[in-house]
């Protein structure tokens, strides 16, 4: 009688301990939800950068965003040229009477090119010279400054940023000269030189400005 009392007890405690399979199951699946959680959470980044980049990024695109016309195609009159450290514009051209006391070469014309260039460099001031500018014709030959002609000439002490100088630079060409360009190449550290384009006929151009 003892024998089979001891059976049962000993089948109802193993029933009791042991997990059906749909149990196991459930437990699997709640750590595998768990787990992909824990992934799928964004993990903080210590050195993500700032929106801000920085003064010095900030100042090198203000820098390359400025306008040059240094090395490009010649500007017209009445068009403003940009170089780093100065702006040019050529106000217009006409002929210009010498005084009595200077001689003119027989078929010459003295002409007179109006500019005004403005300083925009605190490093270095921009020297407002007559002859740092030639004239040049489609053969390549170019034609030196002289003085006695339109005025007031071009005489200025160097330009600081902000400063600007509105004068003439008067030139000895041949009457019958065609299509003429500007080249103005004041003495800096770096080559900045400014073009413009007079026109077909500038003997016979009249000032673009009063």
């Amino acid at each position: 009688m003892l024998e089979p009392r001891a059976g049962g007890m000993s089948t109802q405690a193993t029933t009791n301990g042991a997990r059906p399979p749909w149990a196991r199951v459930v437990l699997l699946v709640g750590a595998a939800l768990t787990f992909v959680a824990c992934k799928s959470k964004p993990e903080a980044n210590p050195i993500e950068p700032p929106p801000d980049a920085g003064p010095s990024e900030k100042t090198e695109t203000l820098a390359s965003s400025q306008p040059s016309d240094v090395g490009g195609k010649p500007r017209g009159i009445g068009q403003v040229a940009h170089a780093p450290s100065y702006e040019m514009v050529v106000l217009g051209a006409k002929t210009c009477p010498p005084p009595a006391w200077h001689h003119v070469r027989s078929g010459f014309t003295r002409l007179g090119v109006e500019v005004e260039i403005r300083g925009k460099s605190s490093d270095q001031p921009v020297p407002a010279n007559p002859f740092y500018a030639r004239l040049v014709d489609p053969e390549g030959k170019a034609y030196r400054p002289v003085f006695g002609g339109c005025e007031p000439d071009l005489r200025h002490k160097p330009l600081n940023a902000e400063d600007s100088v509105r004068a003439y630079i008067t030139f000895e060409i041949p009457e019958a000269a065609g299509r003429m360009r500007l080249r103005y190449e004041p003495q800096l550290k770096a080559l900045e030189v400014l073009e413009f384009d007079l026109g077909s006929s500038p003997t016979a151009a009249g000032s673009a400005k009063p």
